[in-house]
């Protein structure tokens, strides 16, 4: 896209280089088409040449994610909740084991 706007834009400069007579005028369409010339051949070269950086990147002005200490006091209070439930379930599982035991007196 950048390579064929180049040629058009060139060909409508050589245009205008033809109806000029005044040399400062000539010299300065001169230098337009040397512009053309290169913005054709950077197009050849890279790939993605017609991207225009619309706005640079830029650090945000304060911290969104990930929010740390929420997040850890989430982790903390899940594995709390877990280590509980593990403790009241091999506490159950004992119980059990007990019972069948003296079921069986063992």
């Amino acid at each position: 896209e950048a390579k064929r706007v180049a040629l058009t834009n060139r060909k409508y400069l050589e245009q205008q280089l033809d109806q000029t007579a005044d040399p400062f005028i000539k010299q300065k369409i001169y230098n337009l088409i040397a512009q053309q010339i290169e913005t054709s051949m950077m197009a050849e070269v890279k790939e993605n040449f017609a991207f225009k950086v619309i706005d640079p990147p830029k650090a945000p002005d304060r911290k969104l994610k990930p929010k740390r200490a929420q997040m850890a006091l989430i982790s903390l209070l899940a594995s709390l909740l877990i280590g509980i439930a593990i403790a009241f379930f091999l506490a159950y599982w004992e119980k059990l084991k007990d019972q069948d035991r003296s079921a069986y007196g063992g």
